[in-house]
């Protein structure tokens, strides 16, 4: 019970840095790295790939569009 009540917590706390718009701090990437060993989750193992879709969707959160970016 404890450790489902610890998970609970830290994906709020992780939907927090979600929503303040922090992308990828150090400690949201802790949080995310505590949460993947609770629940057991396993690194990709060669061959294996990440959905295209879910890249995408990554690299517009953690990169804003070329419009956006200024010029040097």
């Amino acid at each position: 019970m404890e450790n489902k009540r610890a998970l609970v917590l830290m994906r709020k706390a992780l939907a927090l840095y979600d929503q303040d718009g922090e992308h990828t701090t150090t400690a949201a990437c802790h949080l995310q790295a505590a949460i993947d060993a609770a629940i057991g989750a396993k690194r990709l193992q060669p061959g294996e790939e990440i959905d295209p879709d879910v890249l995408e969707a990554f690299a517009a959160r953690v990169r804003p569009p070329l419009d956006t970016q200024g010029s040097l």
